[in-house]
């Protein structure tokens, strides 16, 4: 697998020894989006499953996806909250939800 460049990205890790990784990074939550070889994509079919691996000593929340968790409407049914902006980020946040009653996108904790 390898670490791709995609819309949102707006910052880029950087590591000795390390491939650059370019991210989302925005509350509480980092995205990056990785492409898999035609190989990859073969064994997950043969096997059904992906493995996680952490280094460290311990297990923070994550999520694996298939599809984009990027909320593309956001964008155009809201507009801009004057206290955090928030709804010019790629993912509605509680923030936007409160400045923007009509954003049916948010996701949290309190999601219906």
């Amino acid at each position: 697998m390898n670490p791709i460049n995609f819309n949102e990205v707006n910052v880029n890790y950087v590591a000795d020894g390390c491939e650059d990784l370019p991210v989302f990074k925005g509350d509480n939550q980092i995205i990056s989006c990785w492409e898999l070889s035609a190989e990859e994509i073969q064994e997950i079919v043969k096997n059904k499953v992906i493995w996680l691996s952490i280094w460290g000593n311990a297990q923070p929340p994550v999520c694996l996806m298939a599809e984009t968790p990027f909320i593309e409407s956001q964008k155009e049914s809201c507009s801009p909250c004057e206290e955090c902006d928030s709804v010019n980020s790629p993912v509605c946040t509680k923030e936007c939800q409160e400045a923007c009653p009509e954003c049916k996108n948010y996701r949290g904790d309190n999601n219906e």
